[in-house]
Parts: C-alpha cells; structure tokens; sequence
C-alpha cells in the first residue's frame, strides 16, 4: 500500500524516489524572487523559510502565514511558473473545506474559488448536488468527483491512533501549468517541509502481470516430495520509524506482498512474489472502488516477514485464491495490498489476524488492514520466539520472481 495515500491518502504510494537535481544556491533563488515580485511582496517574504523538493522551492509570508510563493525548479536549473498561492481552510469528516486564491508572481491571471470537500469548484463545470450540515442541499460545481485536488491523510503513534491529526495535501500538478510530477504535492499546514511526493512507489508506473499465468507455473512441478512455503512480507513507510502510519518528509505508506515457493525433490523451484495495487493512485486515494492489478513484486524491500511451510495442496488452495482475487476491485480502507494477502496468506491455513488502525476520512469504522498493523504483529510473534518470524535487521529484499508459464 506504499503509495498511498495517502489516505488519503492515504492516501495515497505510492514508488520511484524523486530525481536529485542540482540545487541552487539560495541567494541566486532570492535574488531571481527580487526581480519577479514586487517591493512590497518580496519585502514581506519570510526569507528563512525556504523548502526545497526536488521540484519546487517555498516560501511563506512574515505577515499572513496562509500566504506562500512556490517556484518551480527545472531540470536544467533555471525557474519557471512562479506562484502566489493563499490558501486557507480546515479538515472535517468530508474533506478540507476552504478557499484558494492564486496568481502569477507578478499578481497576473489571478484565479479564487471556494474548496468544498477537496475540490476547488472553479476548476469543474458539472452541476452537482451535495448536502450541507444543516441538511440543506445546495448546488456545487464538480466535474470528476472522484480526484479531488486537495487530499487528506494523517498519521498515528503506535499503539494508538490519532484521529485528531489528520493532515491536507494539494495537488500541485493544476496549479503549475501541468508541468509538474502529478504525485508532487503541498502539506497544508502543520509540517515544515517543502512540497512531498505522495507515494513513493506509483501505483501507474506498475506492470500488471497475468496472475493464472503465474499461479499455473506450480503446476509444473509434481505435488509428491515437493516442500511448498508462503511468505507473507511488510514494507513500512519509513525504515527508522516503524510506528509512522505515513511520512510526510518521504512521501510513504507502505505495501505488503506475498511470495509462494514450491520445490521438486531434484531441485527445481517455482517462486512468485506478487502484489496487489490500484491501477489510480490518487483516484484510490478519494475512497472509492477503482480497478485493482497484481503485480510482480521481485526483489521488494521488505522491514518484517513470516514464513510458514505449508502442503502442496494448501498452495493450491493459496494460488487459487490468487486467481479469484485478480478480480477484486482496489479500495484502500475495506480490500487493500494488505487485505489482499491476508487473504492469500490465510487461504493457504495460517490464521493470521493483525490489529487495525482507523484511515481518516473513509468509511471503515472498525479499522483497515494496514502493513504497520502487519509488522506490529510480527514484532509481537518475533519477541516471543516465533521461528517463523523475521524482523532483524532495518530491511531486506525479496527473491526473483519465476514470471508467468503458458
């Protein structure tokens, strides 16, 4: 579930790291600023406040904290689409609820709207109907109500989660003339950094695999003397953190995968490890249904693992599962990575349950699987002896993958 969302995110995936490009110094960056906004504008700049991603640089105002100047950087070093950008606005159960105003550096094609729910309704043209507190309804404008531009996720300290943090990210790809990552986003509020990379791990930049494909390779080899395993593997956001539901700095959530393993007595081995992701990261992101994939997950990085030894039918039963599952609709608080290979984990008879955490903003009242809930339950099989278990160490990495047979 590393890409996510984000909650939302969660959230988003998320995912490739961000290209490292050359950073100029900052005097270069406020001396160009010196030349594009005016006195008075640059006069109120907060000059210690700048934030770097690798796409942008940010900059707050010393009189209205709401107020910001983002800079794109380009590859070749220059800047392009700078931006006053005031934005302001608060989270509640249906989303973040505000107002934006934008214009360029020089307070050209100045754009406002209203932000109801996460989106910024001048920005759409379809007439919608939405209910307000009062239980009144009133008419929005909402042209794709499934990707939101302002997005919401949050983050808890194990073991408890808290409901009350939740966070907001705007898209940024919109504001910036389409030139921008469409996985760079802006914290509203309550973080330091620079602009952050939702998903780390981009749900779109994943082949999917035929998974019967896959699962029909076990076939290959003969179920007599053959020693079958499953493994049930968890990638946690941040290494050195693993009570972080979601890290702003590094823009991660997580995954969980499955490898299964199957050897003939002469030696030859099958082994697949798969995941399952949204063909969307941000439509995934809003909460909805959207169309799933399985993925090869060769070579994944993992933070903890559990390995059972299991029959050559109980691998039937584990593949065959995988084969119905290929056709499950993606939703990230109710059928997630993690959901995905609870549930091949258990079909082939391991029994596992995890503890739930609560994703803001989504529907699950009793929690979602999530791969933090998975390796806090493997830290907890792991202290006391499980041999199955195996946490040492800050990470490791998954084998190859067999790939598909016809």
């Amino acid at each position: 579930m590393r890409n996510f969302l984000l909650g939302t995110l969660v959230i988003l995936s998320l995912v490739t790291g961000c290209i490292k490009q050359t950073q100029e110094p900052k005097e270069a960056i406020i001396n160009y600023l010196s030349h594009h906004l005016s006195k008075s504008d640059f006069a109120d700049l907060d000059k210690t406040s700048m934030r770097e991603s690798p796409f942008l640089i940010r900059f707050t105002s010393l009189s209205e904290p709401d107020k910001q100047i983002l800079l794109q950087k380009k590859s070749d070093g220059s800047f392009a689409n700078g931006k006053i950008l005031f934005i302001k606005g608060a989270i509640n159960t249906e989303g973040y609820q505000g107002s934006i105003e934008t214009s360029n550096l020089d307070h050209s094609n100045k754009f406002s709207s209203v932000i109801r729910n996460g989106f910024i309704l001048s920005s759409h043209t379809t007439a919608v109907t939405t209910t307000t507190s009062t239980n009144q309804t009133s008419s929005d404008r909402c042209n794709d109500c499934s990707i939101p531009e302002v997005i919401v996720s949050a983050t808890y300290r194990n073991p408890y989660y808290n409901a009350d943090d939740p966070f907001a990210w705007l898209n940024l790809f919109w504001l910036m003339g389409g030139d921008m990552p469409k996985t760079e986003y802006l914290p509203l509020g309550g973080g330091g950094g620079g602009s952050e990379t939702i998903d780390t791990e981009i749900a779109e930049n994943k082949e999917k695999i035929d998974a019967k494909k896959y699962m029909d390779c076990f076939d290959n080899i003969a179920d007599a003397g053959a020693t079958c395993t499953i493994t049930i593997s968890t990638d946690i956001p941040i290494d050195s953190k693993p009570d972080q539901f979601f890290d702003a700095s590094a823009g991660a959530v997580g995954h969980t995968f499955i490898e299964l393993w199957k050897m003939a007595p002469n030696g030859q081995i099958v082994s697949q490890n798969i995941g399952f992701y949204p063909t969307g990261t941000l439509k995934a992101a809003t909460g909805m249904n959207v169309e799933s994939k399985i993925v090869d997950n060769a070579f994944h990085e993992y933070n903890a693992r559990y390995t059972i030894s299991v029959s050559p039918a109980q691998l039937r039963a584990a593949t065959n599962q995988v084969r119905t599952l290929e056709q499950n609709a993606y939703n990230l608080s109710s059928f997630n990575c993690t959901d995905f290979a609870l549930t091949v984990f258990n079909a082939a008879g391991a029994n596992l349950t995890i503890p739930k955490y609560q994703i803001p903003a989504y529907g699950s009242t009793s929690g979602s699987n999530t791969p933090q809930g998975l390796y806090n339950k493997l830290m907890e099989m792991g202290a006391v002896g499980n041999t199955g278990v195996q946490t040492n160490g800050a990470k490791g990495y998954a084998g190859t993958s067999h790939g598909p047979c016809n």
